[in-house]
């Protein structure tokens, strides 16, 4: 093995030209104004502004219906009704949260969650349009930006399922709130592209990439064109 002098001197000294992080970078939205047509039904639990824009969805309260998600697509497979695919939005903090409540939070998240991928791990529910996991706030797209223990766990969660469960085609999105990123996630429902992770900000859509890292530790996002290749 080469001694650590060696290494040094063969990178001129600069060892932190080998050094990445993780950034985020524009991509074109899909075009339109108005939502395109959503191929099937959609189950789009706890998000009643994207169900206004998404024609012959099915809203899921999840306040008012306490059943597992799993319980939900069963149910609706056994009636002949399946569903095509799920957005499931992560639950928002209350004003006076203590720590309990941010553990009971998540781990309501996590149970949900869990259920739907045991029920479609069991073959008897399908889900082709696949499951969408809407954060917000989950992940820092430029520095300063603060983000939600419970939905950057959240997220976390995302990405293993992602990494374990591919067939299940699970999607992370993280947004801000503002009504454009609605409108942005509803025109991806009708045309999705092939992104596992985005972030909506304020209308722009970004996808994460590996980027060399900068002392500065500047993130901001800047737009790939049709060329960009990612290994």
């Amino acid at each position: 093995r080469a001694p650590r002098e060696a290494l040094l001197r063969g990178l001129g000294g600069d060892a932190t030209r080998l050094l990445y992080t993780l950034g985020w970078h524009e991509v074109p939205v899909p075009p339109g104004e108005e939502a395109g047509v959503v191929s099937g039904t959609w189950l789009i639990a706890g998000f009643d502004e994207l169900a206004a824009k998404v024609p012959g969805c099915i809203p899921f309260d999840r306040a008012g219906d306490p059943q597992p998600l799993g319980q939900s697509l069963t149910q609706a497979a056994e009636r002949g009704l399946p569903f095509s695919g799920v957005v499931w939005r992560g639950a928002a903090p209350t004003a006076q949260e203590s720590g309990n409540d941010v553990i009971a939070r998540l781990e309501t998240e996590i149970e949900n969650l869990l259920s739907a991928v045991h029920t479609v791990q069991g073959g008897g529910v399908k889900l082709p349009g696949g499951l969408w996991i809407i954060t917000e706030r989950a992940v820092a797209t430029e520095s300063g930006e603060s983000v939600d223990p419970v939905q950057a766990a959240l997220w976390g969660f995302g990405r293993t399922i992602i990494n374990e469960e591919p067939a299940l085609r699970v999607k992370l999105i993280d947004g801000d709130g503002s009504p454009e990123g609605v409108q942005a996630l509803a025109n991806l429902l009708a045309t999705p592209i092939e992104e596992p992770e985005l972030a909506l900000r304020q209308g722009k859509l970004l996808a994460s990439r590996l980027l060399p890292w900068s002392r500065s530790g500047d993130r901001k996002s800047t737009r790939l064109n049709s060329s960009h290749i990612t290994i």
